[in-house]
C-alpha cells in the first residue's frame, strides 16, 4: 500500500484454475509474453527464473497468470469471460497483504505495471510507474545492479518509462543519473554499457538522455553542448553495434515506398527503432546555432576512416560548437564491418521515420511490437501522404492484434494530428 493505491481485496476469493488452464497460461507466458519482458536480457530472466520464483510467491504467480491471460484474451476468440480480471484481482489481493517486499514481489509489481499499461490509456499510467520508481529507489535497484533479477526488473520497467516520457513530453520519472550505480558520473556511463549484453540497454539509456534534455530546463550553450554530445553518442552507438544488431536483409519496397529491414532478433529490432526515434527527437529540437551543413559533415563519416581517428575526438562536443565544415571519425571496437555514416546517421527526420516504420512492417516479434508503439507514433507525425498514413495505422493496429497492447488511442491521436485538430 505504500507504493500503490488499491482498494482492499482481502475478501476476494482467489481464482482456482484447472491444471490444464494453468498450463495454457504458463506456456503462453514462456513462449510469448515472458520473451517480450526479456527482450533486452540475454539471460532471459523473466522466462527462466520468474516461473520458479512463482512457486513461493503467490503475488508473482497471479501477476504472471494475469498478464498471460490478458494477452490471450485480446488475441484469441471465445476466451473465458472475466478470467483475466479475476487473476489480476487475485494478484492485487496478495500484493496488499505482503508483509515483506523482496525481489519476487518487486518483479510482480513490474509485471502488474506492464498489465496496466497494456490495458489503459497513457493518462492513467503515472500512478503505476511512480509506484515502481519508488520501489526501485527504496531497494537500490539500478541498471547496473549486480543481482541478475534486480537488473532484469530495472530494464523491463524502464522501457515503459521512456514510452511514458515521450508520450507526455516530460522528463523521465527516474532521472538518468539514477539508472547508474550511486555516485557514478554521467560522463562514465558509456564505459559501463560496454559490458557484454548491454548494448541494447544503452540505446534505452540514450533515449533517457534525449528526453531529459529536450523536456528539461537547460538553455543556451549548456543545451547545445549536451545536444551535440548525445548526437555523437548516438552515432557511436550505431558504428559500434555488434553484427547481432545489424539487419540481415534490406531492400526498398517499390509498392509502399518504405524500406524493408529484416533483423534476426528482438534486441536488434527494438533498439534500432529506439535509435531512430532518439535521432528524430534530437533533430526536432536542434539548436538554431548549429548549422545543418556542419551537422551533416559531423554526421557523415567515411567508413575507411572509422578506425583511424582517436576516440576522444568524437567525444569532444565542444570541438564542433560553431565549427566550420569539418569531418571526423570514431573508433570501432568490434569486429562487425564498418558502415558509411552517410547511410545511417542521417540528419533527415523523414529518413529516420521511414526506417522505424520499415522495421515494424517487416519484422514480427511480440517484444519488439509492444515496445514500438511510441516510436511509430513519433514517426507517424512526420509522414505526410495518405498512403503513408494508411501503412502507419496498419502497423499500429497489427501491434494491438498481435500483442494485445492497446494502440487505438495512438491511432486516434495521429489522425487528429494529421487533420490539424
Amino acid at each position: 500500500k505504500k507504493y500503490f493505491f488499491h482498494e482492499d481485496y482481502s475478501d476476494f476469493e482467489n481464482v482456482v484454475l484447472s491444471p490444464e488452464e494453468e498450463l495454457v497460461l504458463l506456456k503462453n507466458y514462456v513462449d510469448e509474453v515472458g520473451g517480450g519482458l526479456d527482450m533486452f536480457d540475454p539471460k532471459r530472466t523473466f522466462v527462466q527464473v520468474i516461473p520458479f520464483l512463482m512457486k513461493s510467491c503467490a503475488t508473482l504467480r497471479y501477476a504472471v497468470l494475469a498478464l498471460s491471460s490478458r494477452h490471450l484474451e485480446t488475441t484469441t476468440t471465445n476466451y473465458p469471460e472475466n478470467l483475466t480480471w479475476k487473476l489480476y484481482k487475485s494478484a492485487l489481493k496478495h500484493l496488499v497483504q505482503c508483509k515483506i517486499v523482496n525481489n519476487s514481489v518487486i518483479a510482480a509489481c513490474v509485471i502488474l505495471c506492464v498489465f496496466e499499461l497494456s490495458s489503459s490509456r497513457p493518462t492513467h499510467w503515472k500512478n503505476h510507474l511512480e509506484g515502481c520508481v519508488n520501489l526501485l529507489r527504496d531497494h537500490n535497484i539500478n541498471g547496473m545492479s549486480q543481482n541478475t533479477l534486480k537488473r532484469a526488473i530495472f530494464w523491463t520497467y524502464i522501457r515503459m518509462e521512456i514510452c511514458y516520457s515521450v508520450i507526455h513530453e516530460t522528463c523521465t520519472l527516474l532521472p538518468s543519473q539514477n539508472w547508474l550505480p550511486p555516485g557514478t558520473p554521467l560522463k562514465n556511463a558509456k564505459k559501463l554499457f560496454e559490458e557484454e549484453g548491454m548494448h541494447a540497454n544503452y540505446a534505452v539509456y540514450l533515449n533517457s538522455l534525449v528526453a531529459n534534455l529536450i523536456y528539461g530546463d537547460k538553455e543556451g550553450e549548456e543545451f547545445k553542448e549536451e545536444w551535440l554530445e548525445i548526437w555523437l553518442n548516438l552515432k557511436e552507438w550505431f558504428v559500434n553495434s555488434p553484427s547481432l544488431f545489424r539487419c540481415i536483409h534490406e531492400y526498398r519496397d517499390a509498392k509502399t515506398q518504405f524500406p524493408r529491414i529484416f533483423f534476426s532478433n528482438s534486441q536488434a529490432i527494438s533498439s534500432n527503432q529506439m535509435y531512430h526515434m532518439a535521432c528524430i527527437l534530437l533533430l526536432q529540437n536542434k539548436p538554431r546555432s548549429i548549422k545543418l551543413s556542419t551537422l551533416q559533415q559531423l554526421s557523415s563519416i567515411d567508413s575507411k576512416n572509422i578506425s583511424e581517428s582517436p576516440t576522444n575526438e568524437i567525444n569532444d562536443p565542444s570541438k564542433y560548437i560553431g565549427a566550420s565544415s569539418k569531418s571526423d571519425s570514431t573508433h570501432s571496437t568490434n569486429s562487425s564491418p564498418a558502415v558509411s555514416m552517410n547511410s545511417v546517421h542521417s540528419t533527415s527526420v523523414a529518413w529516420h521515420a521511414k526506417r522505424i516504420i520499415g522495421i515494424s512492417i517487416t519484422n514480427s516479434d511480440y517484444g519488439a511490437y509492444s515496445n514500438s508503439i511510441q516510436s511509430l507514433y513519433v514517426a507517424g507525425k512526420i509522414m505526410t501522404s495518405k498512403s503513408e498514413h494508411g501503412i502507419l495505422l496498419g502497423a499500429l493496429k497489427k501491434v494491438e492484434r498481435f500483442t494485445g497492447w492497446s494502440t487505438t488511442y495512438r491511432c486516434r491521436d495521429l489522425i487528429e494530428y494529421w487533420n490539424g485538430d
